[in-house]
């Protein structure tokens, strides 16, 4: 019975792993980073909670007056702690031997040093800092403290008092909204700067990790051609054993130097060619994407898509005038060579004569019609450069010939070519040439919004 479940469950088990695209890696790392100061927060919090308390209670006290003003003498002590919040609205910053109420104390009893004074009048104007809020908690809580234990005669709010009254309300309320807000981004975990401190130390980072296979690693060539360069070499895997390998320079009959593998001597090797003792092309060890697939093949892939776009009579290009046709196919190697060509040249002029072909030959040599033939290849290869986006796969045909796949931006199958390595000459140089083979497009990969091996989640 076990087996049979476990029979049943293995194959799902292995079906859910290969759906998921990534997997989670934490690992520790050595930052140079920015730290709060936990001494710093608590010391702020508290203050933060001082002022808000008090301004909420001072709040409560102004509400109170000024619901009962018909019955004034019956809040004496209230009057009181309202005339005493009130010395700094009544720009007692500028005098400390002035008093609005009959047996109040001086005003530095209350307001303390220059400093202190300033941190309120600076509250008042809106200007606060994290330090001037967190002062007005303690100001308030002090104020509070010393009038618990003074003994003040009964008395009515004085004239000069009423008209700050709402102006203290409004300015309580303020350091309560204010205070709320930075209490809630101190819980929030956004500290200020200057409670935090710079310190190098090792943190756990938690990094999303994608599965090592094609369609996720669509954009790493370096991934890519890890997995694409051992397909190509089956078979010929004895080429990357070293040890194994010879050097051969010889002067007569003819200058050349190769190596050859000690077990398989039949063969010249010239990497990443592999010649016969005849001199022909046998083999192509590897194609890679760079540096193999490069500017001179993107040129000449360039070109073979603007001659595929000529001959599809894109843009209605063929219907151009005859000197900027005739060019086009010039540059795209579409025009015969030798009397053909000219034969063909000749053709297109209205009269066989040799003056209106002179005066045909110079326009097509003319700047005039070279820029505009120019601009339909310049066009074409705007039109393809994201059809260029990835090279997602290339394979092995024969031994001398690779398939290259391309997709877009989208991820969708573009284009496709044939690269065919021939030799061109005695001297062993090899060349290739491009061929477009017919692509259908579909959806091949999705694309990610980080085009990255590993992305931080933390």
């Amino acid at each position: 019975m076990k087996k049979i479940i476990l029979i049943i469950l293995l194959p799902l088990y292995a079906i859910i792993s290969f759906s998921q695209e990534y997997y989670n890696d934490t690992v520790y790392e050595t930052r140079d980073t920015v730290m709060p100061d936990v001494q710093e927060i608590n010391k702020y919090v508290t203050l933060l909670t001082a002022t808000l308390d008090q301004c909420k209670y001072w709040a409560g006290i102004v509400d109170d007056v000024i619901a009962h003003k018909k019955n004034e003498g019956n809040h004496n002590e209230k009057i009181v702690y309202i005339a005493i919040a009130q010395l700094y609205f009544d720009e007692f910053c500028k005098s400390e031997n002035r008093s609005i109420y009959n047996g109040l104390i001086p005003l530095y009893s209350y307001l303390g040093t220059f400093t202190d004074r300033m941190r309120l009048d600076k509250c008042r104007n809106r200007e606060y800092s994290l330090d001037d809020l967190c002062y007005v908690g303690t100001f308030f809580e002090l104020l509070k403290l010393d009038l618990s234990h003074a003994n003040r005669a009964p008395g009515r709010i004085s004239g000069s008092l009423k008209p700050f009254l709402n102006d203290f309300h409004d300015f309580l309320n303020r350091c309560i909204e204010r205070s709320s807000d930075e209490l809630q981004k101190f819980s929030n975990k956004e500290y200020p700067t200057e409670i935090c401190r710079r310190c190098v130390c090792k943190v756990p980072v938690i990094y999303k990790k994608l599965k090592h296979n094609r369609e996720n690693y669509y954009f790493n060539d370096e991934f890519l051609n890890s997995l694409d360069v051992p397909l190509q070499k089956k078979g010929w895997e004895w080429l990357d054993c070293t040890d194994e390998i010879k050097e051969v320079r010889t002067t007569y009959p003819k200058e050349e130097y190769y190596e050859y593998n000690i077990n398989h001597p039949e063969y010249k090797l010239k990497l990443p060619y592999v010649f016969d003792k005849s001199d022909n092309l046998v083999f192509v060890e590897k194609l890679i994407r760079m540096p193999r697939i490069n500017e001179t093949y993107l040129e000449r892939l360039n070109q073979l898509l603007a001659k595929h776009d000529f001959l599809a009579n894109k843009y209605n290009v063929q219907h151009d005038k005859k000197e900027v046709v005739v060019r086009i196919k010039k540059d795209l190697g579409l025009l015969p060579e030798g009397n053909e060509g000219l034969r063909n040249i000749v053709a297109m002029s209205s009269r066989n004569s040799k003056t209106k072909l002179r005066g045909y030959v110079n326009l097509m040599s003319g700047f005039s019609v070279q820029e505009d033939a120019e601009k339909f290849t310049k066009q074409c290869e705007s039109d393809h450069q994201d059809d260029l986006k990835y090279v997602y796969e290339i394979k092995r045909l024969d031994n001398v010939s690779f398939l290259i796949k391309y997709l877009n931006s989208k991820g969708e199958s573009s284009i496709t070519v044939k690269i065919h390595y021939f030799k061109k000459n005695s001297n062993a140089d090899v060349d290739f040439k491009l061929d477009l083979l017919p692509t259908e497009k579909e959806q091949i990969v999705k694309i990610r919004e980080i085009e990255s091996d590993d992305w931080n989640i933390n």
